[in-house]
C-alpha cells in the first residue's frame, strides 16, 4: 500500500504534536536566530517547494522500515527534514496567497476604472493585499530551520 503525500503529512502532523516538536519557533526575535537558521524569501521558491515534497514522498520509505515511533521522530532525517519541509511548503503558500491578492487587486483596478466595481469594492482587494503580505512577512519574521 502506497501512502499519500496528504496521508503522510497527515501523519507526520499527528507525530510531531504527540512528541511536543513544532514547524515554528514563537516570538523569536530574528537576530537572535543563527543565519543558517533564517527563512528568507529565496527559500520559498518554486525550487524549493519541489525539493520539499520530493524530501516528503521520500520518507515513505523511511517510515516504512521504521520499527517503532521514537525510530522515526528521533531521527535527524526526520527532525530536520519534516519541519523544515512542511516550513517551506508553509512559506511558498504564503507567498503565493500574497502574488494572488495583489493580482486580483490590479484586476480590480481596471474594473474600477471601467466603472464595473465601486471603490468600496477596490478597498476591500487593496485590505486583502496588505493582509496578505503581512502574513508573509510576519511568517519570514517568527520562522526558522530546524538544525
Amino acid at each position: 500500500m502506497k501512502l499519500s503525500v496528504s496521508t503522510l503529512a497527515i501523519l507526520f502532523i499527528v507525530l510531531m504534536t504527540a512528541t511536543g516538536h513544532t514547524t515554528q519557533s514563537g516570538k523569536t526575535a530574528k537576530t537572535d536566530i543563527p543565519e543558517t537558521l533564517q527563512v528568507h524569501e529565496s527559500d520559498v521558491s518554486r525550487g524549493e517547494y519541489e525539493r520539499a515534497i520530493e524530501h516528503l514522498e521520500k520518507l515513505e520509505g523511511f517510515i516504512r522500515n521504521s520499527k517503532t515511533v521514537p525510530d522515526i521522530v528521533d531521527s535527524a532525517r526526520f527532525y530536520v527534514g519534516y519541519p523544515n519541509s512542511l516550513l517551506r511548503i508553509e512559506g511558498y503558500v504564503l507567498y503565493l496567497e500574497a502574488q494572488l491578492a495583489k493580482a486580483k487587486f490590479e484586476v480590480a483596478e481596471l474594473k474600477m476604472k471601467a466603472g464595473k466595481i465601486s471603490k468600496q469594492d477596490l478597498e476591500t482587494f487593496r485590505t486583502q493585499v496588505k493582509e496578505s503580505e503581512k502574513a508573509f512577512k510576519d511568517y519570514l519574521e517568527n520562522s526558522r530551520f530546524s538544525d
